[in-house]
């Protein structure tokens, strides 16, 4: 992140510390518009995310995963903290749709098996089939413990549904 993006997003968040959520998001969202450097507008726009959930704006939220899907050269490894932080947050409020909705919409903007499984988790308890298909992408991650990760994840959603273990694949297991 730039100094002016720091700077921006610091003031923006003051504002939401004076006047409310409503006024943080509404600056944070103008700044995802307006700051140039992509790493800014993440960050931007991930602040602008929390505040709108924090409003239960859910329009507000579903429309920042569409600007986040679009901006493509921005560090995921900057980010994804961030956001996997937001996506549990969502889920542990029981709000799993727009958990879904921002881990896609990373997965769109720079797709990784850190991404897929953040995809993953977020679908895990909603729609298992849809959550092994991203466990499974994650799986050929060059990083074990994110693969030795997803194979868990893999062998706790078929004991949920019930079923044999998948057998696991790669080496190390």
């Amino acid at each position: 992140m730039t100094p002016k993006g720091r700077l921006a997003i610091a003031a923006a968040e003051q504002a939401g510390r004076v006047l409310g959520s409503r006024a943080a998001h509404s600056a944070l969202r103008s700044l995802v518009l307006t700051l140039s450097q992509p790493d800014d507008r993440v960050a931007a726009l991930l602040a602008a995310a929390r505040h709108a959930a924090q409003l239960a704006d859910e329009p507000a939220v579903l429309a920042l995963a569409t600007l986040h899907a679009e901006i493509t050269d921005a560090d995921a490894r900057v980010h994804l903290p961030a956001l996997t932080q937001l996506c549990a947050r969502l889920l542990s409020e029981r709000r799993p749709r727009l958990a879904v909705e921002l881990a896609r919409a990373e997965l769109r903007r720079a797709p990784s098996c850190e991404a897929q499984y953040l995809l993953g988790r977020c679908l895990h308890r909603q729609h298992a089939a849809d959550a092994d298909t991203a466990y499974r992408a994650a799986e050929s991650s060059p990083s074990d413990g994110l693969r030795r990760a997803a194979q868990h994840q893999r062998r706790l959603l078929a004991l949920t549904r019930r079923a044999p273990a998948p057998a696991s694949s790669g080496a190390g297991a």
